[in-house]
């Protein structure tokens, strides 16, 4: 399941013992809200599973300096009409000791791609080189050949993670925590990976020593004291953050996403956080048919129209806002005669009972996010069998499949834009703003470059530690 990286399940583990010593500053240490239960290429949407595999594997190009480059390819050449490619192998590429990767498995991999795009290619080997040849042109070929969904990867029968070309590999899957391994120990450079679970503000891991990714985390939690010890820089996430109104009657949900102040409620949700950057819809600035704005909302107040339910649950996950939210629910009471309770819980049983679609998730705020500027991991949790809302509007359904299936096209933007806009006009969801925070890492790391993509998912094949 895609995306919520905010509220995934939850649970830190320390350091598990070891059958050999690692010492403390050969480990790159991030904590993070959510870890994947296995590591596959397949999954290579989902945040966190991108961060693995960025360590872990290695796809055919690169994009550098307005081209594109290849750690795995010794040669490569194509057409003018870009209807013929040739892509050749470099000698002794190893996934694991004893487990080569040939012309024959990239053949295989890449021939399954092809055929579940609808897209005919004719494959041939020659050498250790594999020729396509395309009855269209292919003119995105380098661009869909640098994705990690297509990088070479193999998995033991019964595994529950892939071994790739990359630096590292995977040694671990426990509960709460992935440990990964470098193929070959470099002196200097960390040679261990620890991904841990994260329970939240009272976690006793944001006071440790030895974190140096704690960019998966709020910026709230960020302990103040470890600031000093970090770099720091700016970013805008492709990440929204979003009210759902998750209330099968359309009259009240229409009363709460016009009388619920977007501004007032995601600084009372909030209450630490100084600037927002805002959204129209569920889709972030960056994507396809993303609108700059906010939603437009009308509250005829005092609204006291007559609603079956006067009394709503608001799921609050967050810590040291209950003041400020209780605040404004007084206030959208006087104007509405529709009273919030505020129930509080943890993030991990608010993601076990949101995923569970829990009766009692009236109103709650949850995050979508992407790991590159597409527009389908911000409607999968919200639409069809996999939604965590409630209410199934038929129209929003059908959009969809005008939008996602059979697609043999680029996305139509006013389509998209529409199916956006759905959400709006059912009352489903209120959108509040992009994130936008700033990523920390360690002073004493070298070989830190702030490009865009390094910043969320650094190579730590690349890093040394002083």
């Amino acid at each position: 399941m895609h995306i919520l990286k905010t509220f995934i399940t939850l649970s830190f583990i320390l350091l598990v013992s070891c059958s050999q010593k690692i010492k403390s500053d050969d480990v790159w240490n991030v904590i993070s809200v959510g870890l994947p239960k296995t590591v596959t290429t397949k999954k290579s949407f989902h945040n966190m599973t991108l961060y693995i595999l960025k360590q872990t594997h290695e796809p055919y190009f690169r994009q550098a300096n307005g081209g594109y480059k290849s750690n795995i390819l010794s040669s490569w050449k194509r057409n003018s009409e870009n209807t013929f490619f040739k892509l050749c192998l470099k000698n002794d590429l190893l996934f694991k000791k004893g487990i080569k990767f040939a012309t024959q498995d990239m053949k295989k991999g890449l021939q399954g791609y092809f055929d579940n795009k609808k897209v005919f290619v004719k494959l041939n080997i020659e050498n250790k080189c594999l020729l396509f040849n395309f009855s269209n042109p292919m003119n995105n070929f380098f661009e869909s050949l640098s994705s990690y969904e297509l990088a070479p990867t193999y998995q033991e029968k019964g595994g529950d993670f892939e071994y790739g070309l990359g630096y590292f590999q995977v040694t671990s899957i426990l509960p709460g925590k992935i440990i990964l391994q470098r193929k070959i120990p470099l002196s200097g450079y960390y040679n261990h990976i620890h991904f841990n679970d994260y329970h939240g503000a009272s976690d006793p891991a944001l006071g440790r020593s030895g974190i140096e990714d704690y960019n998966r985390v709020l910026l709230s939690d960020f302990p103040n004291n470890k600031v000093k010890e970090y770099k720091k820089i700016d970013v805008t996430l492709l990440q929204t953050f979003n009210l759902a109104i998750n209330i099968n009657d359309k009259d009240l949900r229409k009363k709460v996403f016009n009388c619920l102040d977007i501004e007032e409620l995601r600084s009372a949700y909030m209450p630490n956080q100084r600037a927002f950057l805002d959204i129209k819809t569920v889709l972030p600035i960056g994507v396809l048919a993303a609108q700059k704005g906010k939603a437009q909302q009308k509250c005829h107040s005092p609204d006291k129209t007559s609603t079956k339910k006067t009394t709503l649950n608001f799921i609050n996950w967050m810590q040291g806002n209950e003041k400020h939210l209780k605040n404004l629910f007084d206030n959208f009471q006087k104007a509405t005669g529709v009273k919030i309770v505020i129930k509080n819980m943890t993030l991990s049983e608010f993601v076990k009972r949101a995923i569970n679609k829990d009766k009692e998730f009236d109103l709650f705020v949850f995050a979508l996010d992407a790991v590159k500027a597409e527009i389908e991991p911000f409607f999968v949790l919200i639409h069809g069998k996999s939604s965590i809302l409630s209410p199934s509007i038929d129209r929003i359904e059908e959009q969809y499949k005008k939008v996602f299936n059979n697609r043999t096209t680029e996305y139509e933007t006013e389509q998209v834009k529409t199916l956006s806009n759905m959400f709006l006009d059912e009352y489903l969801i209120l959108p509040l703003y992009q994130e936008k925070r700033i990523f920390f890492y360690p002073t004493r790391v070298e070989g830190l470059e702030f490009g865009r993509d390094f910043l969320e998912y650094p190579e730590v094949w690349r890093l040394r530690h002083e």
